[in-house]
């Protein structure tokens, strides 16, 4: 596909678009009185994204057939995701919009219709070979049948052929990661109503069976291993369609175990932490969670709080939000304001159930809560946390520590196995190995170490084949004998919350930096400019090796911090390790 430039009047019709949809008006679907209900908080932020769809559906030109086949013209599978995601947001927007805008709005979707359509072989499957790698085209077809299930004013007949093809494709694909497999499924039961293929449904049905037994006990999917809080919400939004739409029981009770873990992760105001999740997502979908608030109490605690935190969130912030993320929340908004049910039922006790201290243990997030503040922790992420004060309404983020050396960057916020947490009576300790953390150009250590990882998981792959003969874990006996390690105790006393971070480096360190929100893959270290938690500039340690970081926040404020130097590390059997000086 030929990448054009923007529109420059795509921006000005997009407000135009916005300021008219604004108004008070009158649908065919719906009846918009601002201020009516909370409702309308869901219009307002979908509202506000508007400018920015038109932006990602004008951003590139129509696609030429003759040219699918060259690899430098054909989208991506993110961004052919990124504009159907835009397409659906603007296609539902049109059914609650004036006639004046209708027409404009259906066009920029129809396009991404066409253009989608186009990717596509005479069998189904991408005609392009690199597109077919991808595992997004299951929520790409998902979306483009509830366009054309959930909007109207679309010529179906013509897409519908080359949208069951290509479900038959997806439906014959391996398994998918947690969220995707539900979309996926999804998408086969809504474009088997459309087509009317019992056969389909059945696949999707059959492929549900087998989505279901990956569930944990804690009531989470395993998304890279670990449990994403923002991934749940969006296979929420698929199974409770499932349910909703097409009365499969069988996700009744997966549900209620989806929504009780949400209901415990999530904030005091409806909001998510990217910093715990082990994908880094940092939002909560709204739509499954209106559409099942009649059914379960958890789905309609959840509901009061998303309704909440929407209210009283500055929507200008939204057109500052990646791309990705705001087509699809924008969707996400029309959707749960479509799915707005009145009169929700209340969770009973659910504030007692929020002052509990709760440890997922397989998930490895422990939430510690007082009267006045809620910590949310991470082991898996080394100890990452979120602190939140309802009563001020401040929060803290707070992704790990990164201690920068002359030529290698490590950090405590990936995502590992094999950390070690310590529940006490009022304090938790997070014990684990600093993690390496590559920078933007590639250097020879950084191809010679990964030949080395290949070698290690072949090692590993080895011993777990031959129980008895190597009953040692090859990757547990390498993790130990790395020499730069951490610690990290958070203790939580009413208002006031102690974080003490124990940094043993074998190498000696320039500074330390303490970063929020985003994870470590997603942040660019190439010119060592990193987002220093708000108040904290990075630590200068000036060739240290062992350091103690003591910080005290009380009602969302730092009001006390102090570095001091440690001892050199011991190990278990109390002999001092090699990083000695």
């Amino acid at each position: 596909m030929a990448h054009l430039k923007t529109n420059p009047l795509a921006a000005e019709q997009a407000e135009h678009l916005a300021r008219g949809l604004s108004r008070t008006s009158t649908s065919n679907t719906f009846q918009i009185e601002p201020g009516e209900s909370d409702r309308q908080v869901y219009l307002d932020a979908a509202m506000a994204c508007l400018p920015r769809l038109i932006q990602v559906l004008d951003a590139v030109g129509p696609i030429d057939l003759a040219q699918l086949h060259r690899k430098q013209r054909v989208p991506s599978a993110v961004q052919l995701n990124r504009r159907i995601s835009a397409a659906l947001a603007v296609g539902l927007l049109a059914d609650v919009g004036p006639s004046s805008s209708v027409d404009s709005l259906r066009g920029y979707a129809r396009t991404a219709l066409v253009e989608w359509q186009m990717t596509l072989g005479i069998d189904g499957y991408p005609a392009n070979r690199r597109l077919r790698k991808s595992l997004l085209h299951a929520t790409i077809a998902g979306k483009v049948a509830r366009l054309l299930d959930e909007s109207s004013g679309f010529e179906i007949e013509s897409i519908l052929d080359d949208l069951a093809r290509h479900a038959w494709w997806i439906a014959k694909r391996p398994a998918m990661p947690p969220w995707l497999e539900a979309a996926g499924v999804c998408m086969m039961a809504d474009t088997g109503v459309l087509v009317r293929d019992q056969k389909l449904l059945e696949m999707g049905r059959s492929r549900l069976s087998k989505l279901l037994l990956r569930q944990e006990e804690e009531g989470w999917f395993p998304e890279r291993g670990g449990a994403d809080v923002g991934r749940t919400t969006l296979a929420i939004d698929e199974l409770g369609r499932l349910l909703c739409q097409f009365g499969w029981d069988e996700v009744a009770d997966p549900l209620r175990r989806m929504l009780s873990f949400v209901c415990t992760v999530a904030g005091h105001d409806g909001s998510a932490s990217s910093a715990i999740s082990a994908c880094g997502t940092g939002f909560i979908s709204p739509y499954g969670i209106e559409m099942l608030a009649g059914r379960f109490p958890e789905a309609a605690s959840l509901a009061w709080d998303c309704r909440n935190h929407w209210r009283d969130f500055p929507l200008m912030r939204l057109p500052a939000w990646h791309d990705d993320l705001c087509v699809l929340m924008a969707g996400k908004f029309v959707q749960a304001y479509g799915a707005y049910q009145e009169d929700l039922p209340l969770l009973d006790a659910a504030e007692d159930q929020k002052l509990e201290d709760t440890h997922l243990l397989n998930a490895g997030l422990h939430i510690k809560t007082s009267k006045k503040c809620r910590v949310s922790v991470s082991s898996r992420r080394g100890g990452a946390f979120r602190a939140s004060w309802p009563e001020s309404g401040r929060c803290i983020e707070d992704a790990g520590v990164l201690v920068v050396f002359p030529h290698r960057l490590r950090l405590t916020g990936r995502h590992s196995m094999r950390t070690t947490a310590d529940v006490n009576a009022g304090s938790l300790t997070v014990c684990g190995a600093l993690r390496p953390l590559w920078p933007d150009q590639p250097r020879p250590s950084k191809f010679l170490r990964a030949l080395l990882r290949g070698w290690r998981s072949f090692q590993s792959m080895i011993a777990r084949r031959l129980p008895g003969r190597m009953p040692v874990d090859l990757r547990g006996k390498i993790n130990s004998l790395t020499h730069d390690t951490f610690e990290r105790d958070v203790t939580l006393e009413g208002d006031r919350l102690t974080i003490r971070d124990r940094i043993h480096c074998r190498l000696r360190c320039q500074n330390i930096v303490l970063f929020p929100s985003l994870p470590a893959r997603f942040l660019k270290f190439a010119d060592r400019s990193v987002r220093e938690v708000e108040g904290i500039s990075p630590i200068s340690l000036d060739g240290g090796r062992h350091v103690e970081i003591r910080r005290v926040y009380e009602n969302g404020k730092l009001c006390d911090m102090d570095v001091t130097s440690l001892p050199p590390a011991t190990r278990g059997d109390g002999r001092r390790s090699n990083s000695s000086a």
